[in-house]
Parts: structure tokens; C-alpha cells; sequence
């Protein structure tokens, strides 16, 4: 009897575990497409989580606030699970050019419906002999002394 009553749970929790990876999976799914890139398609970057301050528009204004949230289109050059190689140009060629396609969105052209608006380019950065980024002054606007460190405001 004791036996009995012991598989008997047992069934009943295999039953329940099984019902609830049903469940869980049901769930997972309606939050997962598969990877509509291949390789060749154009695809945006997302900013959300790059240091893009030498990659947004040309603008004075350089808060995150006001960079565009994709830039791009890149094409990409391999596939590799979730994982795309992109063919960045050379302004960004400090990043790894691999990213997850969580970071990607299909790029779909709409010049007629968008004929007049401008796609946001990048602003080009000038390496020096090492290879560091060459930032240019245009003239210095304010400076301070903050925790004893020189801060300066420049353009």
C-alpha cells in the first residue's frame, strides 16, 4: 500500500512538471520569432547600449537623449546562431563587429513614403598614428576646476 501510494505521487508530480514545461514553453514562445536575418540583409544597430558619442548625427547637441536609437543600415557578412558579423564602416571599427540579433533590427526601405528625410550619418573620426580617435576643438567654451581636476567645455 505504502508503494503504491508512492507512485502514485510520483506520477502525479512527473504529470504536473510535464504540464508545467507545456505551460512555460507556450509562454517562452509567443515572445520568440526565429532569426528573420540572412546573410547579406541590411540591418540597424540598436544605440541602446554602445558608447556612441562619436557616432551620432552631426548635431551640437551629444546628450543620449537626442542620438537616434538605431543607426546603420550594415550589411551582414555571417550568421553564426544569434550571433551577426556586420560589416561596419571605419568610424566604428573599435567595436566588435559581432552582435546578437537582439541588438538588430531589419532595416525596409521607404523612399517613397520617406523621400525627403535625411538617415542620420555618422560622424566621421580621424585616427592619429597610433590608432586612437583624433577628437578636433573648435574652440574652448568654459573651464573649471572640479575636485581639483580642469574640466572643459568644449566645442
Amino acid at each position: 500500500r505504502f508503494a503504491q501510494h508512492r507512485q502514485e505521487v510520483i506520477e502525479r508530480a512527473r504529470k504536473n512538471l510535464l504540464n508545467a514545461q507545456a505551460s512555460q514553453k507556450k509562454f517562452y514562445d509567443k515572445r520568440r520569432a526565429d532569426n528573420p536575418f540572412k546573410v547579406g540583409d541590411l540591418a540597424l544597430l540598436s544605440t541602446q547600449d554602445l558608447n556612441i558619442s562619436h557616432a551620432t548625427a552631426e548635431t551640437t547637441l551629444r546628450s543620449r537623449k537626442f542620438t537616434p536609437r538605431f543607426i546603420g543600415p550594415y550589411t551582414i557578412l555571417e550568421l553564426h546562431g544569434n550571433v551577426a558579423l556586420l560589416d561596419l564602416p571605419a568610424n566604428l571599427k573599435h567595436l566588435n563587429p559581432r552582435f546578437n540579433i537582439d541588438k538588430l533590427k531589419v532595416y525596409t526601405s521607404n523612399p517613397d513614403r520617406f523621400e525627403g528625410r535625411e538617415i542620420p550619418k555618422s560622424t566621421p573620426v580621424i585616427f592619429d598614428d597610433d590608432g586612437e580617435p583624433l577628437h578636433i576643438i573648435e574652440t574652448l567654451i568654459q573651464r573649471r576646476i572640479f575636485n581639483r581636476h580642469p574640466e572643459y567645455l568644449v566645442k
